[in-house]
């Protein structure tokens, strides 16, 4: 068996491909734009799967994680983005099923409305952006064209190495200007990227198939994250906020206040644990802080 990683230079992506080859598995991971070692260049829209990642065949796991995720990007660029994350996902969902192997797909907790929070496998999706209505639009196609499946949602995935789409970060970033504003409404998931991968990798060594929630509980508010954030930094005195509701926040399209996920079924199945959220937040909060002040340390 083969785990073939389209998209491994993610997040996600790089922490299971990492995973799987300190599991002496046979892995073959794939960049898109950005070149990583040790894995391969592969472009889901235009690229044959067999030509460039050898022959699949029934016993191979296909992980599909590459696609373009910022919502405002997806948003500002429907066309390129529907090339990315809805056609070339169906050429390789197509190739995959012809070859008879195992689809993986990584989907997000965008695809709820966030009126309610706390959803569950069952759930009635209602997607409020493009970058939603996307990925619940690859659900369902799997759902219809594919024998051999497994669809796993994620909410907010942390790494310690890549802060670009990190609420941490962000958030720290936003406490230490002027007139920040947390909305005490806006209800989330933070996951660490190692616990994402450890039940991915799990899911399949345990042959599950269908839908999962893979993201940690409880979920977080974003004041509670800013005021986990202001105790444990040492510039907490640069840091304040004005507490809003979700309502007041502007964004360029309609977001979920309360979109996360229920992990019930998950940790059930697989009996799957999770690092606390607050752990999470103090150790990046100690690491954006010793990056900031290591290049001072450096010129002494």
């Amino acid at each position: 068996m083969r785990l073939i990683i389209l998209g491994a230079s993610g997040l996600i992506g790089g922490q299971l491909y990492r995973d799987a080859m300190a599991d002496s598995r046979k892995v073959i991971g794939t960049y898109g734009r950005n070149a990583r070692d040790g894995m391969r260049p592969f472009d889901i829209t235009k690229d044959s799967l067999n030509d460039k990642l050898g022959q699949i065949g029934p016993e191979d796991i296909v992980f599909l994680m590459a696609a373009r995720i910022d919502m405002n990007w997806v948003k500002d660029n429907p066309e390129e983005s529907r090339a990315i994350n809805i056609d070339g996902a169906k050429r390789i969902i197509d190739k995959v099923n012809a070859a008879g192997a195992i689809i993986l797909y990584i989907s997000s907790e965008a695809i709820f409305d966030g009126v309610d929070g706390g959803y569950v496998e069952t759930s009635l999706p209602h997607p409020l952006t493009l970058y939603g209505r996307q990925k619940l639009e690859i659900e369902n196609y799997i759902k219809d064209a594919s024998k051999d499946w497994c669809i796993v949602r994620t909410g907010w995935t942390v790494g310690r190495d890549n802060f670009g789409h990190n609420p941490i970060s962000a958030t720290y970033h936003t406490l230490k200007r002027p007139g920040a504003k947390m909305a005490e409404d806006n209800i989330f998931t933070i996951t660490d990227v190692r616990d994402t991968s450890r039940a991915i990798l799990k899911l399949m060594n345990q042959n599950k198939r269908g839908l999962y929630h893979v993201a940690s509980n409880p979920p977080v508010c974003r004041t509670e994250l800013a005021d986990w954030i202001m105790d444990s930094s040492k510039h907490r005195a640069l840091m304040n906020y004005e507490t809003v509701q979700f309502k007041d926040l502007t964004f360029s399209e309609p977001r979920p206040a309360k979109s996360w996920i229920s992990n019930k079924k998950l940790v059930k199945e697989i009996d799957q644990s999770f690092i606390p959220p607050r752990q999470i937040a103090e150790e990046i909060v100690a690491q954006i802080e010793a990056d900031i002040e290591e290049p001072e340390r450096t010129s002494i």
